[in-house]
């Protein structure tokens, strides 16, 4: 009985022509359907991979928190780090005891230290310690002796002077001199503050900012992402472009099993007078478009892996090519293969009620 069905199966791809035609429309079907799902996929990777790798762009600044605020930001896994912004915090732009800073320099910011990596010295801050970023160390001629001997440096902090040791220097480029949490706390009693929040993939961003903002947090970003609105409304377009292409794809395999059913009309109705039932008439017809869809992916796998090659040449190293790169094909395969197989068994369905409606007698010419 098996070897029989087989035959029957295989049997129907003696009409060479009709079943290249069906292949050839599945391959052109497959590729519409793999870059309607690729093109929103290349905005999901540009998202996280090319706009999120910026720093500023995954950070948020977050304020009215209550006391809770710490526990979250040093607890929560999804977090890089962390930085605080006293608002009102006046730095008099003097530093004593022969360190030179350039007096024109007005973006200096005393910062809490979070345990920045440090390029020179140590690490675990005291408040009478400071640690300084590199580009202090290099416009003041700090020597790194200065910095094993702990070089005492007085800053006027809100018209009130503090005395320091420097313990360390970061790695940071930038105008921050970090202070303890300790005395920043002191120093700014009853001051607002805010947080500069980094967040370690821009994945996780709307993650961070709903667990701030149930706390009660007023959460904003630190830069502007009107690109990312615009990315998210295309987005929204190709998700209903692929929900029509389903149908489309729902369609052209009712058609498909039509037209094989048409044309294999009078052997289905001869197997089922000498004793098949409907069902294995059923699975005849949907192991054929299976067949052919397998064959349709075989050659899609192929002719994708070629012009990969080929752009490989061409693009180079463009964002498009990194993507491109990125895509794991046969993991798109399977979905696709799922996605085309329930749209498949459903067709198969219908059709099976055509099948138990079928006359043999009528479609035989029996009277």
């Amino acid at each position: 009985m098996v070897i029989i069905v087989y035959k029957i199966i295989f049997n129907a791809f003696k009409d060479k022509t009709k079943y290249l035609i069906y292949t050839i429309l599945l391959f052109f079907i497959i590729v519409l359907f793999i870059i309607i799902l690729l093109i929103n996929e290349y905005y999901n990777f540009y998202k996280n991979e090319i706009f999120g790798s910026k720093e500023e762009n995954r950070t948020l600044i977050v304020k009215e928190y209550d006391d809770n605020i710490i526990k979250e930001l040093e607890n929560n896994v999804n977090i890089e780090k962390y930085s605080a912004n006293y608002n009102s915090l006046e730095f008099k732009n003097k530093i004593e005891n022969n360190i030179e800073i350039d007096s024109s320099e007005e973006n200096i910011k005393i910062n809490i230290y979070n345990n920045e990596e440090v390029l020179k010295g140590r690490n675990n801050i005291k408040e009478n310690e400071v640690v300084i970023s590199q580009y202090y160390f290099m416009s003041s001629k700090l020597t790194n002796d200065d910095i094993n001997e702990n070089k005492e440096i007085s800053l006027y902090l809100d018209n009130k002077l503090y005395t320091f040791k420097i313990i360390g220097v970061t790695y940071e480029n930038k105008n921050d001199i970090y202070i303890s949490r300790e005395l920043f706390e002191k120093i700014n009693t009853n001051r607002s503050i805010s947080y500069n929040v980094v967040v370690d993939k821009y994945i996780n961003l709307n993650n961070v900012i709903n667990k701030f903002e149930d706390q009660g947090c007023v959460v904003s970003l630190y830069s502007s992402h009107i690109e990312i609105k615009n990315i998210n409304i295309i987005q929204k377009i190709f998700n209903y472009i692929l929900l029509f292409s389903i149908v489309i794809i729902f369609i052209a395999l009712y058609y498909m099993i039509k037209n094989m059913f048409y044309n294999e009309e009078k052997n289905l109705a001869v197997l089922k007078s000498i004793g098949y039932k409907n069902n294995q008439l059923s699975i005849i017809i949907f192991i054929r478009i299976l067949l052919v869809l397998i064959f349709s992916m075989i050659i899609f796998i192929a002719f994708f892996e070629l012009a990969k090659y080929i752009l490989g040449f061409v693009l180079n190293n463009t964002n498009i090519m990194l993507f491109i790169k990125s895509i794991n094909i046969y993991k798109y395969s399977v979905l696709i293969l799922i996605v085309f197989l329930l749209i498949l068994i459903l067709n198969s369905l219908l059709y099976k009620i055509k099948i138990k409606k079928m006359n043999v007698f009528k479609v035989l010419d029996i009277e």
